[in-house]
């Protein structure tokens, strides 16, 4: 499927497969409780690359999975995928009414999908630059890799983790490799460059560049959760900053 110059695209899938979405423009959308571009359902093997998705009222990219379009757990979801080289900025839900002011619209968001490639792309001005969670209990985002995406002036959070409460679902095998974290926490609602929330597992944060805003974050991670989480050999400017949280303990890099 190939799509050109829309206002929406929404692909809700029943056993769908070979889906590309390339070269759209996606803007002044006004969503409610909806997404400008999004994948869900039983959606295998799709690629979504160099769209242009700015200036909507909530979520730029959304892949989800677990919301029983399928009875069937392994196909319930998108899956399979890559969104590389699009441009998602200035997507907010501060004005949508569905959201009474709560600014949570991220760029991209992996909603309990499945073996996907996020590369290249920019996100910025946005609530949250990338998002991966599940927002269904016991269910997970599975084997996501986050790669060479320049991330930059969102709002609340840069890379935000897991579920946002512990009764949410997860995450499983995420891999940050070579992305770009500038000056993201803009508004200082304590998000970090990097924001690590509820039920992770395995999880590996290397190679990135981190260059976080004056008073804000290089990473938070307030609990206590989360297993098999390896931070190494990431570059951070800490002419921003140096501060950490660090399961609730607030600490310094050196």
């Amino acid at each position: 499927m190939h799509l050109h110059k829309i206002f929406y695209a929404l692909a809700y899938g029943k056993g769908i497969s070979n889906i590309q979405i390339v070269k759209n423009k996606l803007y002044n959308l006004k969503l409610g409780n909806s997404e400008a571009l999004v994948l869900n359902g039983n959606i295998n093997n799709f690629k979504v690359s160099n769209n242009q998705i700015f200036d909507n009222n909530n979520i730029g990219i959304d892949i989800i999975g677990y919301e029983g379009i399928e009875s069937n757990d392994k196909l319930d979801k998108a899956r399979n995928g890559t969104i590389s080289n699009n441009s998602v900025q200035n997507n907010t839900s501060k004005h949508n009414p569905s959201y009474n002011g709560d600014q949570s619209a991220a760029g991209i968001y992996i909603d309990g999908g499945e073996n996907i490639v996020i590369s290249d792309n920019i996100s910025a001005n946005n609530d949250i630059g990338i998002e991966i969670a599940s927002e269904h209990k016991n269910k997970n985002a599975v084997n996501i890799l986050v790669k060479k995406n320049i991330i930059k002036n969102n709002c609340y959070t840069g890379i935000a983790i897991g579920g946002y409460n512990q009764t949410m679902g997860g995450v499983k095998k995420i891999r940050l490799l070579n992305n770009r974290l500038i000056h993201n926490d803009q508004q200082q609602q304590f998000g970090g460059e990097i924001l690590l929330q509820y039920n992770i597992n395995d999880l590996i944060i290397t190679k990135n560049a981190i260059s976080p805003n004056k008073n804000g974050y290089l990473l938070i991670k307030d609990n206590k959760s989360g297993k098999n989480i390896n931070i190494k050999h990431n570059n951070y400017n800490l002419k921003g900053s140096n501060k950490t949280i660090w399961n609730k303990k607030e600490e310094y890099l050196r």
